[in-house]
C-alpha cells in the first residue's frame, strides 16, 4: 500500500482541538506545498492531514496558528486516506474485477461514506473510494449508535478507537479487549447478559407525557403515577395546568417535574427527553399525546392550518420517538404509546389536517414496533372515539349530538378510559404486545 506514494517524501499529523472547517481552511492555504488533506475524521478535536510532507508541515503549522491545541506527527510509511494513494484504488479495483459480491445480509458501513452503501454503490467501487478517500469515523460510530449498536469491541494492540467511539457516542455501551479475542468473546457475552437481566422490585420507572397538563395528558400522568412511575409532565404553554397535574402526581407517592417544550422542534424534543433522563436517571415510557386542531373544510383549509397540526401531532411524535429510543435501546428497555384517534382510520369532514396527522401517526408507530422489538421496545397505538375534553367541548351541540349518536355505546368517553388503556401498554404485562397489523 505503501508503494504508492514510492519516490514522494509524504507525512501524517494528528490535528488536536480544531474543527474540521478551519482546519480544511489551513489545508487549502498550504496547498501550494502540496497535497495536503483531511485524512480521518476520528471525533470532536481529532482530526488527521496528509499528504505531501511540505505541504503536510505547513498545514500543521498554520493550524497551531488558527488555535489547534497540538499537532502530532505521525509514525507511518505512507499517506494512506489520501489521493496520492489513488495508484493503490487502481491496482484494488483490478483485483475486485475477479471477485464476486454477494448481496449483503446485514447492514455494513462503509468508513469513506459513514453510513451504508447506496442503491447505485457497489462494494467494489465502495473499496476503491476507501483506500484512497478520508476515514468518516465520528459520523459512522453515531450511525451505529442509530441503527442500535450498543457495544464496540476493540481489537488490537492499542486502545485509540476506544477514546474516539467515547467521544463520539458517549451512550454507546464499550467492551475492551486487549487484543485478546477470547477475552473480548467473554466480556461481550458478559455485557449482553448485564442488559438482559431483569430489573429489581425496586425499580421506578420513569415517564414522559407530552402535552401532559390538561385532559387525556392529566389522566395519564395520574395513571402512570398510579402505578408507581415518576412523571415528566410536558406543556407547551399552561405552566399552572402542568404543575397542578405533577402536584397530582406528586400526591400518589412519586417524583414529578414539569418540563416545557414545543414538540414542532426537533431540539426541543431531544432537550425534552434528555431532561427527562437527567430529573429521573433513564426513561422507560414515553407518551406521545401532545395534538391540537384547526377543523376548516379543505377547500378553506390553508397550508399553514394543515402543517401547524401535522408538525405538532405526528413530527412532535416523530422527534419524540427517535430521541427516547436511543435511550431505551441502551436501558433494552422501553414502551411508546401514542394516542391517536378514530378519525385518524375513518376520516371526517372538516379534519382533513387532523385526520392525516392521526392516520400518520398509526404508520409510524407500527414502523416503530417492526424497528425496536428486538430491544424490548414496544410501540402501540390507542385511537380513542369521542372523548369529553377542552378540545371537544369548543364543537357545536349538533356536532356534539352526531358524534355521541355514532357511538354504539350512545355515550361520549372521558379521559380516563384512555389513560387506563395507555397505563396497560405502559406496563410490564405489555411486554409482548407487539402487533404490526392487529387486523391480520
Amino acid at each position: 500500500m505503501a508503494a504508492a506514494a514510492a519516490g514522494r517524501t509524504c507525512g501524517m499529523t494528528a490535528v488536536l482541538g480544531l474543527d474540521e472547517a478551519p482546519l480544511q481552511a489551513c489545508c487549502n492555504a498550504a496547498a501550494d506545498e502540496g497535497v495536503v488533506q483531511i485524512c480521518n475524521y476520528n471525533c470532536p478535536g481529532q482530526l488527521v492531514i496528509g499528504g505531501d510532507k511540505a505541504a503536510v508541515d505547513k498545514a500543521a503549522e498554520l493550524a497551531l496558528a488558527a488555535g489547534a491545541r497540538r499537532c502530532l506527527p505521525l509514525n507511518v510509511s505512507g499517506p494512506f486516506h489520501t489521493s496520492l494513494m489513488h495508484p493503490a484504488g487502481n491496482a484494488l479495483r483490478e483485483k475486485c474485477k475477479a471477485v464476486r459480491f454477494a448481496p449483503m445480509q446485514f447492514p455494513v458501513l462503509f468508513n469513506c461514506l459513514g453510513h451504508e452503501m447506496e442503491e447505485t454503490d457497489t462494494i467494489a467501487a465502495l473499496l476503491e473510494k476507501q483506500v484512497q478517500s478520508g476515514v468518516r469515523w465520528e459520523v459512522t460510530v453515531r450511525r451505529l449508535a442509530e441503527l442500535g449498536v450498543d457495544a464496540a469491541i476493540e481489537i488490537g494492540p492499542g486502545r485509540a478507537l476506544t477514546g474516539f467511539v467515547k467521544k463520539d457516542c458517549g451512550q454507546c455501551y464499550l467492551v475492551l479487549s486487549g487484543g485478546n479475542c477470547r477475552a473480548a468473546a467473554t466480556a461481550a457475552a458478559h455485557h449482553e447478559r448485564s442488559l438482559t437481566m431483569p430489573q429489581t422490585e425496586n425499580l421506578r420507572r420513569a415517564a414522559l407525557v407530552t402535552g401532559g397538563a390538561k385532559g387525556i395528558g392529566r389522566a395519564i400522568c395520574r395513571a402512570l403515577a398510579e402505578n408507581g412511575m415518576n412523571i415528566a409532565v410536558n406543556y407547551a404553554g399552561s405552566a399552572a395546568a402542568a404543575e397542578e397535574t405533577a402536584a397530582a402526581c406528586r400526591a400518589l407517592g412519586v417524583q414529578a417535574v414539569t418540563l416545557q417544550a414545543d414538540v414542532r422542534s426537533p431540539e426541543a424534543c431531544q432537550k425534552l427527553v434528555e431532561d427527562t433522563v437527567a430529573a429521573f436517571g433513564r426513561i422507560d415510557v414515553l407518551v406521545n399525546n401532545a395534538g391540537i386542531t384547526a377543523d376548516k373544510l379543505l377547500l378553506r383549509m390553508t397550508e399553514a392550518d394543515f402543517d401547524n397540526v401535522l408538525a405538532t401531532n405526528l413530527k412532535g411524535a416523530f422527534f419524540c420517538t427517535k430521541a427516547a429510543c436511543r435511550f431505551m435501546m441502551h436501558q433494552r428497555y422501553g414502551r411508546i404509546i401514542s394516542v391517536s384517534s378514530v378519525v385518524g382510520l375513518h376520516g371526517n369532514a372538516g379534519q382533513a389536517n387532523y385526520a392525516a396527522s392521526k392516520a400518520g401517526l398509526i404508520g409510524l408507530t407500527k414502523s416503530a414496533a417492526k424497528e425496536y422489538a428486538a430491544r424490548n421496545i414496544t410501540a402501540n397505538v390507542v385511537a380513542p372515539g369521542f372523548i369529553a375534553t377542552d378540545m371537544t367541548a369548543v364543537l357545536s351541540e349538533p356536532a356534539r349530538a352526531a358524534a355521541e349518536a355514532a357511538i354504539p355505546a350512545g355515550k361520549i368517553g372521558h379521559a380516563e378510559d384512555v389513560a387506563a388503556a395507555v397505563a396497560f401498554l405502559a406496563g410490564e404485562q405489555a411486554g409482548y404486545d407487539y402487533r404490526a397489523d392487529p387486523l391480520r
